[in-house]
């Protein structure tokens, strides 16, 4: 049976060591719902020790602890980067309650840029430019509403589970040919050929091939260039907390380039790189954080966004450049990290899971990576025989649409799709 346990929070906390004691809310930070994520690791969690490191770990990021503030229009926080951050703080506690700084990530940022009103005199008009970017943001569904859509966009699709080995994706990278080579090229590298290769394979299975493929796009800086941001958005700090991301939908595709590798990867990395310009974040979230804001302050009646991909769209959610099996929480190489939901045409990415009984490449070893999506059921097959005819090293889990849930989880709950 579950039980639950209150924690008492450590002080002082980050935030009551400064000068204020909450933090403003924007619009691009008012993501109301939640994710299920799941920790497993080859023994029982200590409970006091556990209790410990949240105390310790809460206090580092104080908004986990705190509550949401609305006050009119306003949100604040009293008293976030993402959840990996955190849990990664958290992990590195509950081995060692007195970890140094070095083992803990970068100190949160709790700047938080405001965004001028897109419809106030002093703004230059946004809708020509960028509405269009934005139909997930623009558009708010109760949330019966929103499962109907959901419901209705997934008839006939299965879920599909493939593991990509970094050799595969070597040789994905190497298919693409010479480039770069010019001053003015852009600078690819293998998940932009990995990434590329799910859109061409994609493309090669239906009969309706996608033309735009929507990015979901971190800003925030490298940790290594924490102290020069001179080439990110100011407030783009690497440990800043709130959202750093954005769902970056790109102009569509030349109908000559649908199935071809190189021309899709650089159609993906030149919007990557266009959505972490800081003059675009600005235009971009001058519209989007009003829409946000708009949706989180109609509450129960409208607060909700459809995330699946329209017809001819396809989107790419990766989290391989960073490990959540990083929060290992002292069995490096062991844990193993679960998260619910995809949709159609929805590309779910991370770094593979250990196998049971073994562990995961140590750090700075290419890593394998597992992929989660829905595809209609009259291409899955399709889409399979091009995939491991391309590369036969590439593992499908054909478990059907109800994937096995992880231990601990009903089967009632959340399906764990990674």
């Amino acid at each position: 049976m579950s039980e639950t346990i209150l924690v008492s929070i450590q002080r002082p906390t980050a935030l009551e060591n400064k000068t204020v004691q909450s933090i403003s809310v924007p619009g691009q930070d008012l993501w109301l719902n939640a994710v299920t994520n799941v920790h497993i690791i080859p023994t029982k969690v200590n409970v006091e020790r556990f209790k410990a490191a949240v105390a310790r770990a809460a206090a580092r990021y104080p908004p986990v602890a705190g509550r949401l503030i609305r006050e009119g229009d306003e949100w604040r926080a009293s008293d976030a980067k993402a959840m990996l951050d955190f849990t990664l703080a958290l992990s590195a506690l509950y081995e060692d309650l007195d970890a140094p700084e070095s083992n803990l990530p970068l100190a949160p940022s709790f700047y938080r840029h405001v965004y001028p009103h897109p419809y106030s005199p002093s703004c230059p008009s946004l809708s020509d430019g960028y509405l269009w970017r934005m139909p997930h943001l623009a558009q708010d569904y109760q949330l019966s509403k929103l499962m109907g859509v959901y419901s209705k966009g997934e008839e006939s699709t299965e879920l599909l589970r493939l593991r990509f080995t970094a050799k595969s994706m070597e040789r994905m990278f190497a298919a693409l040919g010479p480039h770069g080579t010019e001053e003015n090229e852009l600078k690819l590298n293998v998940h932009d050929a990995f990434t590329a290769y799910l859109v061409a394979a994609l493309n090669k299975s239906l009969e309706n091939p996608v033309r735009r493929v929507i990015n979901i796009v971190g800003y925030r800086a490298p940790p290594k260039f924490v102290k020069n941001l001179t080439s990110f958005a100011p407030w783009a700090h690497p440990a800043a907390q709130g959202n750093g991301m954005l769902a970056m939908i790109s102009d569509p595709l030349a109908e000559a380039d649908l199935q071809e590798l190189l021309p899709i990867a650089r159609h993906i990395r030149a919007h990557i790189n266009l959505a972490r310009d800081p003059e675009f974040l600005e235009r971009f979230f001058t519209l989007g954080s009003f829409f946000m804001a708009k949706s989180a302050n109609a509450g129960q009646e409208g607060r909700y966004h459809c995330f699946m991909p329209d017809e001819g769209d396809t989107t790419l959610n990766s989290n391989f450049g960073f490990n959540f099996n990083d929060a290992h929480f002292g069995f490096p190489g062991k844990s193993r990290f679960h998260t619910a939901w995809t949709t159609k045409n929805y590309f779910r990415i991370f770094i593979a899971n250990p196998p049971s009984g073994g562990d995961t490449p140590s750090k700075g070893t290419p890593q394998d990576a597992d992929v989660s999506f829905l595809i209609l059921s009259a291409f899955k097959e399709k889409f399979i025989s091009i995939v491991k005819h391309d590369h036969e090293d590439v593992i499908v889990d054909d478990g059907g649409y109800h994937p096995k849930v992880a231990e601990g989880e009903s089967k009632e709950g959340p399906q764990l799709y990674h």
